[in-house]
């Protein structure tokens, strides 16, 4: 977690404390999975709303709370999330960008089931479940895959061995 944590250190003051790993973690992003990048930023599945949450913006906050979440900043995890993330970066070197790509996918599910078309308004109360049931199935789960599996509602794992 030392390079998590001396990126953050570095860059802690732009892109609203996430620093250059939000812009490192869009491009791994688009590299790594560009189907699912192209389709979430494209915003090609589901019923889309008039005002969509801007994909750069969301992917910010996205990274500043994953941060925060896996407390990457401490020198030792302090809850259930962070001790499985410190475990699961012990086993696979990109858990953290998986995560993010598994966040992400979570994020535009919740927008896509928000009641009633969501807004931008919306964003921070879809933020915050999307959180709550990441939180839920990271501190759940003993591998990306089922990671992956929990927030996915059709069982389709999104995780694959390709990174």
């Amino acid at each position: 977690m030392e390079g998590y944590r001396l990126a953050i250190d570095v860059a802690a003051t732009d892109f609203r404390g996430a620093g250059l790993m939000a812009l490192e973690n869009l491009v791994w992003f688009g590299v790594n999975r560009p189907e699912t990048f192209k389709a979430i930023k494209d915003k090609a599945h589901g019923r889309r709303s008039e005002f969509e949450y801007p994909f750069a913006v969301a992917g910010v906050n996205l990274t500043f709370n994953l941060l925060e979440m896996c407390e990457v900043q401490k020198e030792a995890p302090t809850t259930a999330v962070g001790m499985v993330f410190a475990q699961l970066l012990e086993k696979e070197e990109h858990a953290f960008e998986i995560l993010y790509v598994l966040i992400f996918e979570a994020l535009d599910r919740e927008w896509l089931a928000f009641s009633g078309a969501a807004t931008y308004m919306d964003f921070p109360k879809i933020l915050k479940s999307t959180k709550e049931k990441f939180a839920s199935a990271l501190q759940d789960a003993r591998t990306l895959e089922e990671v992956g599996a929990c927030l996915n509602e059709s069982g389709k794992l999104h995780v694959t061995k390709s990174y």
